[in-house]
């Protein structure tokens, strides 16, 4: 671990909480996208330096920008895998509270034929990895990610 990495991680965390401790008080209203990488029987899980639970790669929606065009940049921006965001299959809106704001979440999937190479930045993303449906609701999962899970699984294992 370099010491920017630690010092930017460090900025994340303080980031977060203060995030939090506002969204707390004033209920925003915010969007964003989550990306569910499926190749085969595995999905790619991240986590993230300033949260506990593990998720999808994800990340807000910019003014004016399309919700599949923000997931294709997420998607690049947090394990550098770069799609066509017409490639992109919008699976649905989900509301989501856990954070104290109202936040609605775009959720996108995406399936290889095999795995694509990624790459975290031990800045915001400091892990990644291909976990195998049969393991991935072990994991202390965000409770959205945990929510399209077991309907995923459920539908097609």
């Amino acid at each position: 671990m370099t010491m920017p990495n630690l010092i930017i991680q460090w900025i994340y965390i303080i980031g977060y909480k203060l995030g939090l401790f506002f969204w707390r008080i004033f209920k925003p209203l915010s969007s964003g996208v989550y990306i569910a990488v499926w190749c085969k029987n595995k999905v790619l899980l991240i986590k993230n330096s300033y949260k506990n639970d593990y998720t999808l790669p994800s990340g807000g929606i910019k003014k004016g920008e399309r919700p599949n065009i923000a997931a294709a940049r997420e998607l690049f921006e947090e394990v550098n895998i770069k799609v066509n965001p017409d490639e992109l299959k919008f699976i649905g809106a989900y509301l989501n509270r856990y954070e104290y704001k109202r936040d609605t979440i775009n959720l996108f999937e995406i399936h290889f034929k095999s795995e694509p190479a990624f790459k975290v930045d031990n800045r915001e993303v400091i892990w990644a990895a291909f976990i195998d449906s049969a393991d991935v609701m072990r994991f202390q999962l965000f409770p959205t990610v945990r929510m399209y899970l077991q309907k995923y699984l459920n539908e097609n294992f």
